[in-house]
């Protein structure tokens, strides 16, 4: 795909092993998407669930970017990344959608073979 139809057949079939997950991003102001304990907040926040079926749900998490990033600002400027539920509209600064490459045994031998493709192997 990165290609298009300029790609070799060898080219196409190393490219075509990496799978991507479809996330959705808000850059927004809600605490509510954060730890309830303010003193927990971290720069990376895991927020999940033991739940049966848990596993099957894309992974939520919430970056605190002033702290990550050392950021002077009044407002939390937070990245939410797969969130359960989206934040308060007038908190959402932005909104994004990404696909982001997902690791597995056939992306590892994918990498191995897109370099031997470029001459690095």
């Amino acid at each position: 795909a990165a290609l298009g139809a300029s790609a070799t057949p060898a080219e196409a079939a190393a490219l075509g092993k990496f799978r991507y997950q479809a996330n959705e991003v808000y850059l927004h102001s809600d605490p509510a998407l954060m730890p309830r304990r303010k003193a927990a907040w971290a720069a990376w926040n895991y927020l999940g669930s033991s739940a049966r079926g848990a596993q099957q749900q894309p992974v939520f998490v919430t970056y605190w970017l002033n702290k990550l990033q050392n950021l002077d600002h009044p407002a939390p400027l937070l990245v939410s990344l797969n969130p359960t539920t989206p934040p308060r509209p007038e908190l959402v600064h932005r909104k994004f959608d990404y696909a982001h490459p997902q690791f597995s045994e056939d992306a590892v031998q994918a990498q191995k073979e897109v370099a031997a493709l470029q001459g690095r192997a």
